[in-house]
């Protein structure tokens, strides 16, 4: 089946672009991947055959017989198990072409917001200045891809990169993945805030802000310069939209792992930064077929909505269902038989 199925509000009519641009690689993968499990099952089946066929004739022959040595009844049996675990290391290969196609197909369906912004000059400033302010940790930055756009009258940008830290919050080195959304407020704000998931990040020597909301205070640190100035902004709504963005990220059924995971914001100088941070995968997903590349869409579709949605908070849209809310099931039509 190469169909999508839209679930949540950001991928109502991805399915369009789905099938513009995955759709064939997804039933040529489909096809390819039968085609290597017959040739798999062929090969284990004769290897299967070999061996009996040896054993068989090790108990058959005279023992004073070649085909009765234990040397030649070894040398075909593992000649048979190696025939057998190469036919499926096919299996094992990546297609590079689905998640190429998967990042098309997300930029086709955010088209009218974001455009692929070749610049990587720019977001290589915006991670430096972030750095600058203590948000991101030293590292060495390589920016993965830059998209650039306007909605509602805001200047919206999505980054991604992956850094190779010299000097890590855990103390150790090691790489990580960084998703950084840029939007610039559409209100005047004097000050900073600043919002963390990891307390150790947040400036000392700022004052400790807080908003009515326990489960929020619970995960996310705040601090800022001005308490009044930051109500303007950091309120009840925004609170939810970061606690979703959080919980869609650290839940395991919905992504991977959320050990290391790290939520920030940054709101200064007229512009609000989210700040997402984990250590890097081994794998992309993509691994696992078709299933894998589905779900590399779902998580690029809630990164592109995530930067809109956080738009809308900021105007005060209280009424406006999360981008990653689930699309409402149509009541069925017809008759209803009750017993």
């Amino acid at each position: 089946m190469s169909g999508f199925i839209e679930k949540t509000i950001a991928e109502q009519g991805f399915a369009a672009s789905w099938k513009l641009h995955m759709a064939p690689l997804v039933e040529g993968a489909s096809r390819r991947r039968h085609r290597q499990m017959l040739f798999g099952s062929v090969v284990t089946g004769l290897a299967l055959g070999l061996g009996g066929a040896a054993l068989f004739l090790a108990q058959a022959v005279p023992p004073d017989s070649p085909f009765a040595q234990p040397l030649f009844l070894a040398l075909v049996l593992a000649l048979a198990a190696l025939a057998a675990i190469a036919s499926w290391l096919s299996m094992l290969e990546r297609d590079a072409s689905l998640p190429d196609a998967a990042m098309a197909a997300v930029e086709t369906h955010f088209a009218a917001l974001f455009t692929s912004d070749e610049n990587a000059a720019f977001a290589e400033v915006v991670l430096q200045d972030l750095v600058s302010d203590g948000v991101l940790d030293d590292a060495d930055y390589r920016v993965m891809t830059h998209h650039a756009g306007s909605y509602r009258g805001c200047r919206i940008r999505l980054i991604t990169a992956q850094g190779t830290a010299t000097r890590m919050a855990s103390g150790t080195a090691g790489r990580g993945d960084l998703v950084v959304a840029r939007v610039s407020l559409p209100v005047t704000m004097t000050g900073r805030v600043n919002i963390d998931t990891d307390r150790s990040h947040l400036p000392t020597d700022a004052l400790s802000c807080h908003v009515d909301h326990n489960q929020f205070d619970h995960i996310f640190g705040i601090t800022c310069s001005d308490r009044m100035a930051t109500e303007q902004i950091v309120n009840a709504r925004l609170a939810e939209n970061l606690l979703m963005v959080q919980q869609q990220l650290a839940n395991p059924l919905n992504s991977r792992a959320a050990k290391g995971l790290r939520v920030a914001v940054q709101i200064a100088e007229g512009s609000l930064h989210l700040v997402v941070q984990e250590p890097t995968r081994e794998a992309d997903g993509t691994g696992s077929g078709i299933a894998g590349v589905e779900g590399l869409a779902r998580r690029l579709i809630m990164r592109f909505a995530t930067v809109p949605g956080l738009v809308d908070v900021l105007h005060g849209d209280s009424g406006n269902p999360p981008a990653f809310a689930s699309l409402a099931v149509p009541e069925q039509s017809g008759p209803r038989i009750s017993f």
